[in-house]
């Protein structure tokens, strides 16, 4: 769960007096009041439904104080999940009574005193968001497809070309060149893709109907697959699919004014600094042995809204950049799968692919050169688009705490976002229940079995196998 921490206090902060306990309020997400005191033993962190304590000699371990623009971060390290909120200059006496280095907040220059009271202190320069370029980067995902990837690749171009007079050379543009950059590297790759499998298709129709249009496909029986291939496959996929997906949020944020993810270091890759010890491992190994649905959660990235320039776009913006970074990620195996289905196609008659099944799990190559890298890299791709077009849907479903639920709250928010803040103390409840009645399988399925039939039918037509 994320925290919007507030710019004010609502209480005081005493520091005088040997048995005096200073203490500090502040507000969640869900506008919930906490109360944070300190004294010589001690840290307890109090909300109307929960409350723990941080002893003293712990304080070094589970106490953070990171700087941030405007003041600093404490993150408090609980026993079920981290809070944090951000410190202003009224509440350094608080932190530094937990024996934490605290900067100090940057003092007014003359030129912001002249600008008056309302005037910002001090220009905040972070990364800009441009929605164009990501539009653009999408359709250069999609186009890999037979044929219709050339109208995507057409209209991704057109994009980039129409707003590349948006991309100034400030600094806090440089992340906006990248993404440009990504997208012209991704565009070669799917027209690559598009046209060894569109003169692929036009082969496999030319062909006399009696003539071999493609890979032998040979039924190996029950048992083909290494099950434990296809753990170990699944596990390294989910580790990095969830690893991208809350870099994304974290990043995301970061281009719309919110530093304080990338403060906590989740702006990265490394799938330790994302993984919840409870919720990625534990949880989803109780419930699978029990002969459960499986489920579990990542770390969650925490965000503050109220540091963004446009509270609810932005809100939106970093809810779904996280299904969206699955989707990418799907479209770009998915590619590679049809890039190399189309050159095992080319090498007919002699490749032999045993066990064929959507998307490569029971895929046995054999007859080439490196038969069993190939084999081992087709089901390493099916995996990932399997598992990345599930989390993807999954997260998108309205039902919180899912990414769906903010993206929905905030497009709705007189309806359906009052709803939500009337349901969220009991979000955890709805969700199980949900889950485990069917109602969740039912909102998802449909759409997923749609997607994965068309990308079957994709495959079977450009490669010749069925």
């Amino acid at each position: 769960m994320s925290l919007n921490p507030q710019s004010h206090n609502e209480g005081s902060t005493p520091t005088s007096g040997p048995e005096t306990v200073p203490m500090f309020y502040w507000r969640d997400a869900r506008g919930v009041p906490w109360t944070l005191e300190a004294d010589e033993g001690e840290l307890r962190l109090t909300s109307h439904d929960e409350d723990f304590r941080v002893p003293k000699e712990r304080w070094a371990s589970d106490v953070t104080i990171a700087p941030s623009r405007g003041g600093n971060i404490i993150r408090v390290t609980g026993p079920n999940r981290d809070v944090g909120f951000l410190i202003g200059p009224e509440a350094l006496a608080f932190a530094r009574r937990l024996g934490k280095a605290v900067a100090d907040p940057p003092a007014a220059t003359d030129a912001d005193a002249d600008a008056g009271p309302m005037a910002p202190r001090g220009p905040v320069l972070f990364p800009k968001m441009d929605r164009f370029s990501v539009i653009a980067l999408c359709l250069a995902a999609i186009a890999f497809v037979p044929i219709f990837g050339y109208a995507a690749a057409l209209a991704s171009t057109i994009v980039l070309a129409a707003t590349r007079n948006r991309v100034r050379p400030a600094r806090e543009y440089n992340h906006v060149r990248s993404v440009r950059r990504i997208t012209v590297a991704w565009l070669t790759l799917s027209l690559l893709v598009c046209t060894v499998a569109t003169l692929n298709v036009v082969r496999l129709r030319s062909l006399d109907p009696g003539v071999s249009q493609g890979p032998t496909v040979v039924d190996a029986g029950p048992g083909s697959t290494s099950l434990y291939a296809s753990i170990v496959a699944g596990i390294i996929v989910v580790l990095l699919s969830l690893s991208v997906h809350e870099a994304a949020h974290a990043i995301t944020a970061l281009w719309n004014g919110d530093d304080y993810a990338r403060s906590l270091g989740r702006v990265t890759l490394n799938p330790l600094a994302h993984i919840d010890p409870f919720g990625t491992v534990a949880l989803p190994a109780m419930l699978a042995l029990s002969g459960l649905p499986a489920f579990g959660y990542a770390r969650p990235v925490p965000v503050n809204p109220s540091r963004m320039l446009f509270h609810r776009k932005s809100d939106i913006y970093v809810s779904a950049a996280g299904p969206l970074s699955n989707l990418l990620i799907a479209a770009l195996c998915m590619s590679l799968y049809l890039l190399i289905g189309c050159g095992l196609s080319l090498l007919s008659p002699d490749v032999r692919v045993s066990g064929y099944d959507w998307p490569g799990f029971d895929a046995q190559v054999s007859g080439v050169a490196g038969a069993k890298v190939i084999t081992a890299v087709l089901r390493m791709l099916g995996i990932a688009v399997q598992l990345n077009l599930l989390l993807a849907f999954f997260n998108l479903l309205p039902i919180p705490p899912l990414d769906g639920s903010h993206v929905a709250g905030n497009l709705f928010p007189q309806t359906i976002g009052r709803f939500y803040d009337l349901i969220r103390p009991f979000q955890i409840l709805v969700f199980i229940a949900l889950m485990y009645t069917g109602v969740m399988r039912w909102m998802m399925t449909p759409t997923l079995i749609l997607v994965m039939r068309a990308l079957v039918w994709m495959v079977e037509t450009a490669t010749g196998l069925t």
